[in-house]
């Protein structure tokens, strides 16, 4: 099939509420293209699109509302080590993958443990399946240091691999200051790679303030009772943590609990009315965590009965 610029869609699908309306602020579209793409090329046109996800990110200028537009094919879209996008710096920069389901960008061997570094604020992401698949010790997908950003109907996933999945630093996302973030129906995790340490999916590390998760999945397998969807320390976040309508599926061993939260972690854990979670005894013993729910109990409201 061709590909042709249908205003701001590509092969018929929209680039999504938002992002077409952020470009006619003056930003502009760079397309990328795996199959057909040429980094040589300017990248404004889908016949005229990039190859490479970090050609077109080096394209873009910070606080102009730049898209890059990820065209689906059948092979994701590599990051190698020491390109530019892992240390995503540029503000109200947006990516966004051209389908209704998810376009995957991944981070393969050799790539930064800490996959993208992602300090710039207001940026927005969209239809795009983010994972990091190095297989390193201490590794994850993303680490957000800015403010504001968005994430829509994206998976993030990292521990994909055995010595990644075996090591208690590993982590999914981890959050190191600003805050503001909001996470709108995407998938945190994965479950192909049973994961053997004391490791966590999100973790806030230092007074992370005020993010949202609404109608998000976190999903693990559990190789023991170890591991956690989310770990908070001492003074690790700042105001209210907000989950609404959170699922938390643990398909592996049945973890003891879900969480893993300080008993003093500078701020609030709110699960919203319709919080569900399965593969966990309770959610954690932490005052922190606030669970809505017609009978709330503090720890153990919203958990699903364990599968025969």
């Amino acid at each position: 099939m061709s590909v042709k610029n249908l205003g701001h869609s590509i092969m018929g699908t929209p680039l999504g509420i938002g992002l077409g309306e952020l470009a006619h602020a003056g930003g502009r579209i760079f397309y990328v293209d795996s199959e057909l793409g040429d980094d040589g090329n300017t990248g404004l046109e889908p016949d005229k699109a990039k190859k490479t996800v970090n050609a077109a990110y080096v394209a873009c200028t910070t606080n102009k509302n730049d898209v890059i537009a990820l065209i689906p094919r059948a092979t994701s879209y590599a990051i190698s080590a020491s390109e530019s996008i892992l240390t995503w710096s540029k503000d109200y920069v947006h990516m966004v993958g051209a389908s209704d389901g998810r376009v995957r960008v991944d981070m393969a061997a050799g790539v930064s443990t800490a996959g993208i570094a992602l300090s710039g604020d207001g940026c927005v992401f969209k239809n795009v399946y983010l994972t990091n698949s190095s297989n390193t010790a201490a590794s994850g997908a993303l680490v957000l240091t800015g403010t504001n950003c968005t994430f829509v109907n994206c998976q993030i996933a990292a521990m994909l691999g055995a010595t990644s999945a075996a090591d208690a630093g590993a982590y999914t996302i981890k959050f190191t200051g600003g805050g503001g973030h909001k996470f709108i129906g995407c998938t945190i995790g994965q479950t192909s790679q049973a994961r053997t340490n004391a490791n966590s999916d999100i973790i806030p590390a230092t007074s992370v303030d005020n993010v949202s998760f609404t109608d998000c999945k976190f999903i693990m397998n559990s190789g023991s009772a170890a591991q956690f969807f989310l770990s908070a320390g001492a003074s690790s976040i700042t105001g209210v943590w907000v989950f609404r309508s959170p699922i938390f599926a643990n398909v592996g061993t049945g973890l003891t609990t879900a969480f893993s939260i300080n008993a003093a972690p500078g701020g609030y854990f709110v699960l919203d009315t319709g919080a569900l979670s399965f593969g966990s005894t309770k959610y954690c013993a932490s005052a922190n965590v606030l669970i809505g729910a017609p009978v709330p109990t503090g720890l153990t409201s919203g958990l699903a009965v364990a599968a025969a």
